[in-house]
């Protein structure tokens, strides 16, 4: 009984062990035996610089696939040396055919992965071995180049340094009046000057107090006085109402000798 045990437990390990090997060979030789679920989309780029074999595929962000297969090829209808990438795709995800294929790369320097953008199409999607059109990216070769080129010409060479010194100039009088407001506002706080006297001498304040206080006074002096005359003014048109009929005397004009 025991005796069985063991050559079972032996016949369970070599039977692992060859399930092992086979997928290993299986995989080695190219041979996906779990792909049943899955079906191929080929996509044509110029370009698929850092794309590489089993590279990721994304639809919206969610790995759905990968890259079996890259091919180069030349294009006679754009007299042009192209790439042509399998790729698989799991056949729950249903891509619609106006959709297009772009590289893209994770984080700054991240690696390269093919992103699936949706079209609109959901009625048509792709079936196995149909060809979406492909993104390529944008190389980092040609934008130096640009860049250079751009950076190398003297109109902008010229343009760039008057920016700069202007830029200098700007920020050393903006250096300057820092620091003249620095002066100005630790003169203040010392009490120097008509400002720092003001704010630092309460007497100041007291005497335009008193000067505020002595002009109300008088502005209350002066609007009682005048509302006193209206009155009395008022008064006497009231017992003498004639007055307002009467005309002023007239003056009499000198005769000038001729």
């Amino acid at each position: 009984m025991e005796q069985m045990r063991v050559e079972c437990k032996v016949g369970i390990f070599v039977f692992i062990g060859v399930v092992i090997l086979s997928v290993l060979v299986f995989k080695i030789g190219g041979i996906d035996i779990f792909s049943a679920d899955m079906y191929t989309v080929y996509a044509v780029f110029d370009s698929v610089s850092g794309v590489n074999k089993e590279s990721p595929v994304h639809v919206a962000g969610v790995n759905v696939g990968e890259v079996k297969k890259l091919d180069i090829f030349y294009n006679p209808v754009a007299q042009k040396m192209q790439v042509k990438l399998a790729l698989r795709i799991r056949k729950s995800v249903r891509i619609p055919r106006d959709s297009r294929i772009s590289v893209k790369m994770l984080g700054v320097l991240g690696d390269k992965y093919l992103e699936v953008e949706s079209g609109v199409d959901v009625e048509h999607p792709v079936r196995h071995g149909d060809s979406l059109p492909g993104q390529s990216p944008v190389q980092m070769e040609k934008i130096a180049d640009a860049l250079s080129a751009v950076v190398g010409n003297k109109g902008v060479q010229d343009s760039l340094r008057d920016t700069i010194y202007n830029l200098k100039e700007t920020t050393d009088h903006l250096r300057d009046a820092s620091a003249s407001l620095q002066e100005i506002l630790a003169r203040v706080e010392r009490g120097e000057g008509t400002l720092g006297r003001f704010l630092e001498d309460d007497s100041i304040y007291v005497v335009t107090q008193s000067m505020i206080e002595n002009l109300s006074v008088k502005l209350d002096k002066t609007v009682v006085d005048l509302n006193s005359g209206v009155n009395e003014l008022v008064d006497d048109f009231k017992k003498h109402p004639w007055k307002l009929l009467q005309k002023p005397p007239r003056e009499k004009k000198k005769k000038t000798d001729r």
